[in-house]
């Protein structure tokens, strides 16, 4: 059990560590220790950022529901499984904009592959959020704005802690963050099968900026989450949605 808890660390965070390297082509070995350290510090930040990855907000224009995983840097490589929902209550008319409501739950599968051991506890994963959406349509453009609570658990211990960079070492991750985000954003449409998306939040209990640019296809998405303070701040992002 003990390899198994020290081998999915040690690769986890050396999928940070790449995508810190290929978005910032750091070269400088110190900034990477100072990463390192960062991490250990405070590993709810990368984690947090993967569970704003996998929220999806932004309105129905046409249709009633929407289902959408995030894949990429979510379920691959991270092996973060998530399902967002959301759906819509009514038509907007002159006077009253259009309602919707959203919500999804995510968890790191990995863990469900690690052997439970007598004195371990079981590792956890758990992330959700749900969110309310208000909506105004003006041409080809539909701008909205609302809020939404996003929840973030993490709970691995290992057996021996486990250097990743020099001397820094971590033996546990274990933390639970969660905060009320506001929103706004607009969506555009380009064509008939093709959205662009801007979007902006921000969580006043951890002052954290998130945003997101991208396009939307009629299945396939894709564009940058951004986290101006966060360890890492540009991610590519692939994902699929389903709406009907």
């Amino acid at each position: 059990m003990k390899i198994v808890k020290n081998k999915f660390l040690i690769i986890l965070f050396g999928i940070f560590l790449i995508t810190k390297v290929y978005s910032e082509t750091i070269s400088v070995p110190s900034e990477i220790v100072d990463f390192a350290l960062n991490f250990v510090e405070n590993p709810s930040d990368l984690f947090f950022s993967l569970e704003q990855m996998m929220e999806d907000v932004s309105p129905l224009n046409k249709k009633w529901f929407g289902i959408r995983t995030s894949i990429f840097p979510t379920l691959f490589p991270v092996t973060f499984g998530n399902l967002s929902f959301k759906t819509r209550f009514n038509k907007e008319t002159a006077n009253i904009p259009q309602v919707g409501l959203s919500a999804g739950y995510g968890k790191i599968l990995a863990l469900d592959f690690i052997p439970k051991g007598e004195n371990a506890p079981t590792p956890e994963s758990i992330n959700y959020y749900y969110g309310l959406t208000l909506s105004k349509t003006f041409d080809s453009s539909t701008v909205y704005l609302g809020a939404k609570y996003s929840n973030s658990l993490l709970s691995v211990k290992l057996s021996s802690p486990v250097a990743i960079v020099g001397d820094v070492k971590f033996s546990e991750i274990n933390f639970k963050v969660d905060d009320f985000f506001y929103f706004t954003g607009i969506t555009i449409s380009v064509s008939s099968k093709r959205t662009v998306i801007a979007q902006m939040a921000y969580g006043p209990k951890y002052k954290k900026i998130v945003a997101r640019v991208g396009v939307e296809g009629p299945n396939a998405e894709f564009g940058l989450d951004i986290f101006p303070e966060g360890l890492l701040v540009f991610y590519p992002y692939w994902a699929y949605h389903w709406r009907f």
